[in-house]
């Protein structure tokens, strides 16, 4: 009954806004915005908005706010059915959001609300098999998925770019790909699964010559292993970071290995001297790049030495 239902109103519909109907299908029921739609479209956002409004009064989708849409998940459904397998909206989807996220990656007022749609666009260029499109989308996602704490939606996509670079056959987006996923394993405090991503990744970087890949992965490892206790262990892994870092002439790495090695010779020394000379190195270097955040880390730390020390 409700499938007839749909089906008189899909009829009465004209050939413009059947075309669109059937486009909303990509957003399976989730919230879209006029700019979306007219993306995945190929229309201008006027066009869009007048027969978003005319689908609106005949029921057929939904207004969200003051700036969004969306259809109720039946008639997503039925949509998905007129669109068929349709690569083509599919596709401009992805790419909508790929824009999308290149331009916004730090501002999560706009990210908040797309943050399902941007891993649908993920998971549709997966299956639309544009494995490139896999990877760009995941490399411009990747910092914020991070940044604000959405760990589902990075181990998700980063599953679909290994996959992705393992099509592409390119090394160099493998082990791209698998440090990022470690990074995000690590925050989640599975190590085992981070250790293990970090094993593949640096094999690979030291196959290609990478001393950036390797600098950054020994750093990971050191901090998995101070996490775990393992000082002596970690303070190996950190100087191997610092020493490719330094030859590299990579500040960045080179500074924040100084001040993870610093948190082992707090932990490991019953004198502080060795942590306090590490702290003000990495205080200095962070200060060179303007990383405030870093230099607060180095003060809290700092403090503790204090505290330690009796001062």
């Amino acid at each position: 009954a409700v499938r007839a239902s749909f089906e008189v109103s899909w009829d009465a519909l004209d050939e413009e806004l059947q075309f669109l109907f059937a486009r909303l299908a990509v957003f399976g029921g989730r919230p879209f915005t006029v700019q979306a739609i007219a993306a995945v479209a190929d229309w201008n956002e006027y066009l869009a908005e007048d027969d978003l409004y005319t689908l609106t009064t005949l029921s057929l989708v939904q207004e969200v706010g003051q700036t969004r849409y969306r259809q109720h998940p039946l008639l997503a459904d039925f949509a998905a059915e007129k669109l068929g397998d349709n690569d083509e909206a599919n596709g401009r989807m992805a790419r909508y959001y790929l824009q999308f996220a290149q331009e916004n990656q730090e501002v999560f007022e706009a990210l908040e609300p797309e943050w399902e749609n941007l891993l649908a666009a993920v998971q549709a260029a997966h299956q639309e098999r544009e494995w490139q499109l896999v990877l760009d989308l995941t490399e411009a996602l990747g910092g914020s998925w991070f940044r604000y704490g959405r760990y589902h939606d990075a181990n998700t996509a980063y599953a679909l770019a290994e996959t992705a670079a393992g099509k592409l056959d390119s090394e160099e987006d493998l082990d791209h790909t698998l440090l990022n996923w470690a990074e995000v394993a690590i925050e989640q405090s599975n190590y085992d699964e981070a250790w293990g991503r970090l094993e593949t990744a640096v094999n690979i970087y030291y196959r290609r010559e990478n001393g950036t890949g390797i600098a950054k992965t020994h750093y990971f490892q050191g901090c998995i292993l101070f996490d775990q206790g393992h000082y002596k262990e970690a303070e190996k892994q950190l100087q191997q970071s610092i020493a490719f870092a330094i030859q590299l002439e990579d500040r960045r790495i080179e500074a924040n290995a100084t001040e993870q090695l610093a948190r082992v010779y707090f932990e490991m020394d019953d004198s502080t001297e060795r942590a306090e000379q590490l702290v003000l190195q990495a205080m200095k270097m962070h200060q060179t790049h303007s990383n405030r955040f870093g230099q607060t880390k180095m003060y809290r730390l700092l403090s503790n030495i204090e505290i330690r020390n009796g001062s």
